[in-house]
This record gives C-alpha cells, structure tokens and sequence, in this order.
C-alpha cells in the first residue's frame, strides 16, 4: 500500500468521524422527540384516572395530538363543555398532555403545579390564578323554564318545542338544530343550543340566533344573577363568513331594562369576544335581553354565548 492511498484513507477516515457522529445525535434526536405510535397513547388513560377532578380541563400540546388523546380517554374526559369551550378562562384547573415535540404551553394564565411522565409523554398539573367562576350560563340555560324568545315587525313569540326533527345543515350549509328549540317564523328559523365553527375550524357551544327577515329577535332571560360583568363571544358559523361578502349582525346586550352596549359582528372577525360592566347591579336578580338585528338580505347564522360572573 502506496504512502499516497494511506494518507487518502486517513483522511477519509478522519472526515467520515465526525459525519458518522452528527448522523448518530440527529437520529438520537430523532427517536427521542418522535410522535408516540398509536399503541402507546394507552398508558395515558390510568394516569389521567389517578389526576383527574370534576370539571378539569384536558389540553393536548401539540393541538394535533388531541384527536388520539380524546380516543383513548373518551367522553368522560372531554365532554361537549371541554372540547367546544368558549374559553379556557372558566376553568380552574387543567391536566396537560405533552407529546416529546410539545412547546410551550398555550394556557398562559396557568401555573404549573405539578408533572409527571408517562412513556413518552408528560401530564402536567396546571392551575388558573385567573379563573372567573359563572353565576349564570345562559346557553345552559336555553330551555322553556328559564327564557323566551320573540320578533318583532310583527310581533311574533316562538314556540318551544320538545320534540323537533333534528335537522342538519351538511358541511357548507347551517349548524345542527337539536331536538329542543325555540321555533319561530313557522319553524324555518329557530333559537337554540348548537355547536358552530369559528374561523380556525375549532366547534364552539353557542345559542344559534338567526336575525328574522325584519325588525330584531329577542331571546329574554327574565331572572338572572348579576355580577361584574357580563362577558361572552358571538360569531358566524364560518362556511358563511369566511368570503366577507355578508352583512353585519348586530347584538345589544339589555339587564334590568338599560342597554349595556352592542356588538357589531362583520364577516372575518370570528370568534369575537365582548364585556360589559354590570356592577351597579350586581348582588340582583334582573332581566336580561339579547337583541339580535341584521339586515334580511342573506343567510347569517349568527351565534354567540354569554356568561354573567
């Protein structure tokens, strides 16, 4: 062997070290932060059985993680409440599920308090410092005993009925309409609970509220607990928003007879959140008014939910 090939081979063999080490760490990498396989997602169920507490919420850091989270643990742990949330802000606590590419934790309001591993993921115990506990939740409330609802231009009450056909409007038409709802304009438009899409295709509980063809519709809380403030969010389901080519619809907020202000909701805003001040009434019992207005000219699947605390 030639003193010329050895020194080639030397110094193939002195640059191939530090290509063989770098594969070696990136593949490290690589099996260290991989996505769990399916089978593996299994061991979270006794683990969340051992934290879990009534009310909790469930999170899945990264988001996309949360459909094979949501099949191994079932209902139990995310209900329609937890998986269409308004918000996080009305939950005291929260249990969150890290996959090995996790980041940060979304729930910025929250403090971690505790964190244990579990194969290849992490569950973290977290708290919010800055929880605001509902007095009265007026989706919830949405039935015959505790509200009504009416049009005017003309006058016109709609009827609650217990046992409607549940109708759906597919994946480019209007949200489900429940069983349970208020029925108006002869049945063709409705007041009820349903489940809409915001502008990041996440569901969100809310009181379908389609403005009538004139004059406003009224959805009426006669008895409710007065706090702060009361807060909330309204929308369009967003098959029907996303081109921005429909009109406002406009929600004023009434308690005790006085308007606490409006909403003016545009195409493209979305889940879009709103308050109002409600101290000088607060420690009371008073009405509460949604008055819900468009202009009639296209379909406006207006939605929105709301909370007095």
């Amino acid at each position: 062997m030639s003193p010329a090939f050895r020194t080639k081979a030397g110094l193939a063999l002195a640059l191939a070290i530090p290509v063989v080490g770098c594969v070696e760490f990136a593949l490290q990498l690589f099996f260290e932060r991989r996505a769990p396989a399916a089978e593996e997602y299994g061991a979270l169920l006794p683990a969340i059985e051992a934290l879990h507490h009534e009310g909790d919420l469930i999170v899945v850091n990264p988001p996309w993680a949360e459909p094979h989270v949501r099949w191994v643990l079932g209902d139990r742990y995310f209900p329609l409440n937890v998986v269409a949330r308004a918000d996080e802000q009305r939950f005291e606590r929260a249990l969150e599920v890290r996959l090995p590419s996790s980041g940060k934790t979304t729930l910025s309001s929250f403090v971690e308090r505790s964190r244990k591993s579990v194969g290849g993921f992490e569950i973290a115990v977290l708290e919010n410092t800055q929880a605001h506990r509902p007095l009265f939740d007026f989706v919830a409330n949405l039935d015959e005993a505790h509200a009504t609802v009416f049009g005017t231009e003309p006058f016109a009450a709609c009827r609650y009925n217990y046992r409607a056909k549940v109708v759906s409007g597919g994946l480019f038409g209007f949200p489900t309409f429940p069983a349970q709802r208020f029925e108006c304009e002869r049945g063709d438009l409705n007041v009820s609970r349903t489940v809409a899409a915001d502008q990041d295709y996440r569901p969100r509980v809310c009181i379908y509220a389609h403005p009538p063809a004139t004059g406003s519709r009224t959805i009426r809380f006669p008895k409710v607990p007065i706090g702060e403030r009361l807060r909330g969010h309204a929308m369009l389901h967003w098959m029907h928003e996303r081109e921005g080519t429909g009109s406002d619809v406009r929600l004023e907020v009434r308690a005790g007879g006085a308007s606490l202000g409006e909403v003016n909701h545009v195409d493209g805003q979305g889940w879009l959140a709103f308050s109002f001040p409600t101290a000088s009434l607060r420690g009371t019992e008073a009405e509460v008014e949604f008055v819900v207005t468009g202009d009639g000219n296209s379909p406006r699947p207006f939605c929105f939910e709301a909370v007095s605390e």
